[in-house]
């Protein structure tokens, strides 16, 4: 068995997902700032127009029910789940927890979980981070194939929508040409949550980056730039393969899921 893949036969909540919508809604890019070397033009940057309605209905239908519990449960952290002590991080005692089918968090007040509607057969890995500085929390759940985002406030997980209620996932991998990773940047207006698209095209290696606003449990694709790699090699250019932001990544920081 290849590492990091599921044993065949544990089926997961089908998802599947519009081109269109992944474009709108989804963020297939992760990586830290992407900082330019010494002579690379200036990154441009553009607003995409606002995300369109018709293909954001078209994604909630696609990506499956979105599912959180409603309240906080007495219980803890499901047996047979992956567990860490995120307590320096959250600011006050609590524990992140992962399996197959769910992300969580458990607090002194209790515990909240959200479904982790992926078909992928790939070890998933959550990722706890504050994207905003601004003292919110996030789960990003990397599911190899696609990450899905989530918000954290003291036992509640929620997961995130798009502008019309349909639910927001990541592109992962270039697999439907939205995004390749996720990261978090500052394009202007403060730290973001930011789309990392790789593109090559007349020998030329650039990085398209696109913001995400979240306000409350919604995000919004925001303004855009495209940094310039100077190959293959170049950090700007690998790092918007993965799943990372700030100093956390989620291949060294992220919790996996029991295989």
């Amino acid at each position: 068995m290849r590492p990091g893949t599921r044993p065949i036969g544990r089926a997961a909540p089908l998802m599947s997902c519009a081109a269109g919508v992944c474009f709108v809604l989804l963020g297939a890019c992760s990586q830290t700032p992407v900082a330019e070397g010494p002579g690379t033009p200036a990154a441009s940057r553009t607003t995409p127009p606002p995300a369109s309605s018709t293909t954001a209905g078209s994604a909630a239908s696609a990506a499956g029910p979105i599912s959180s519990t409603a309240r906080c449960a007495d219980a803890g952290a499901p047996p047979g789940s992956a567990r860490r002590d995120v307590g320096a991080a959250y600011g006050s005692p609590a524990t992140l927890w992962i399996t197959d089918f769910s992300v969580g968090i458990t607090t002194g007040r209790g515990t909240g979980r959200a479904a982790i509607n992926s078909a992928s057969p790939l070890q998933r890995v959550a990722l706890l981070v504050d994207a905003q500085q601004d003292g919110r929390h996030q789960i990003i759940v990397d599911a190899g194939r696609a990450a899905y985002l989530y918000t954290v406030s003291g036992c509640t997980v929620t997961p995130v929508v798009g502008p019309d209620g349909a639910p927001f996932v990541f592109d992962r991998g270039h697999r439907r040409d939205t995004g390749d990773g996720v990261g978090c940047s500052d394009l202007g207006h403060g730290r973001r949550l930011v789309v990392l698209l790789q593109q090559h095209e007349a020998g030329r290696w650039t990085v398209r980056r696109t913001e995400i606003d979240l306000r409350g449990d919604t995000a919004t694709p925001g303004a855009s730039d495209t940094v310039i790699a100077r190959s293959q090699q170049d950090p700007a250019w690998t790092t918007a393969e993965t799943v990372s932001c700030g100093d956390l990544t989620a291949d060294r920081d992220g919790l996996r899921a029991p295989l």
